[in-house]
């Protein structure tokens, strides 16, 4: 090839458009054969190594690398053949230029895929951290109303009462979101006692209103804060005896008064509901949201961020 190039009748200068230019000329067109022959060459074997082995691969951004390196060999087969083309017209006498505009289409994005797609096995797993520090980021914020729902009423589940809520988190989400999780479990394991399957909003007091996650999500809520509101009634009744109040030192008399002014706060924010005895049909008790029947993290995540919505509008 090296010896049909120099040999070749070139004169002047085209760097966008050789190929066509010199078409005509036969020796120009045998080594124009023999650069399409061996182009066309490697571009098949990487897809028929790329396809099997995509469908095989154990990995997600392997298989998708796989599969972006094979389209990417498509387009460069596509190449090869308007570059063919070229060089029949060439040899016909006819014009050459005609399919000269999809050349640096299908090899700019030919060659764009295939480097991205040997290079995604890399950097694909960091994107999928990425999104999944997002959702995980996310959901720690939205579940926030129903972890304050259980720490105001509950303030003994709490790890590090004197940290922030941390609702703009941005380092060591994960561990922030499993300790918010266990937060919540062990509050409404503290509940449980005050939990209700008959207990609903106004909303759902009709089996038809809701259906499907959303019910359940109210009807979660409806409970959590039903037994929240029992459980504070409970607690206050039995802190305020005699008895309870004569064994108190003054520090835990404080602080229980610092702990009703903010739960009187959250409630006080809290939109009116009107929380009742209703009877769900088709509906049996809840367990509880960090129960073991769960299939799995994720699932409980989006079951507490589904509760903690309902909680929000309710």
């Amino acid at each position: 090839m090296t010896v049909l190039f120099a040999t070749a009748g070139r004169q002047g200068e085209h760097p966008t458009d050789a190929a066509a230019t010199y078409a005509q000329d036969p020796v120009y067109a045998a080594y124009l054969g023999c650069y399409i022959a061996m182009v066309s060459l490697g571009f098949a074997d990487i897809v028929r190594l790329c396809l099997p082995y995509a469908r095989a691969a154990g990995r997600v951004w392997l298989s998708r690398g796989l599969r972006l390196s094979a389209a990417g060999a498509g387009l460069g087969l596509l190449y090869c053949a308007v570059r063919a083309a070229t060089l029949v017209e060439g040899l016909l006498g006819t014009d050459p230029k005609r399919l000269e505009a999809l050349v640096p289409i299908f090899a700019a994005l030919g060659a764009m895929l295939v480097i991205v797609g040997l290079t995604l096995p890399s950097f694909g797993p960091r994107l999928s951290r990425i999104a999944a520090w997002h959702v995980q980021r996310r959901a720690f914020r939205q579940m926030y109303p129903l972890w304050e729902a259980i720490t105001v009423t509950v303030p003994e589940v709490v790890l590090d009462p004197s940290a922030s809520p941390d609702r703009g988190i941005l380092r060591h989400v994960d561990r922030r979101l499993r300790r918010r999780v266990v937060e919540i479990g062990d509050g409404i394991r503290q509940l449980r006692h005050h939990m209700s399957d008959t207990v609903a909003t106004a909303a759902t007091a009709d089996p038809r209103a809701l259906t499907g996650r959303p019910r359940d999500a109210a009807v979660r809520a409806a409970q959590i804060l039903a037994a929240c509101l029992a459980y504070e009634a409970e607690r206050r009744a039995r802190l305020d005896t005699p008895a309870a109040d004569g064994t108190a030192d003054g520090a835990q008399r404080a602080d229980e008064r610092q702990r009703r002014a903010r739960w009187d706060a959250w409630r006080a924010a809290l939109p009116a509901t009107d929380l009742r005895v209703a009877p769900l049909a088709g509906t049996g008790p809840q367990p509880p949201a960090s129960s073991a029947d769960h299939e799995d993290f994720a699932a409980e995540v989006r079951g507490l961020v589904d509760a903690a919505r309902a909680l929000r509008g309710s």
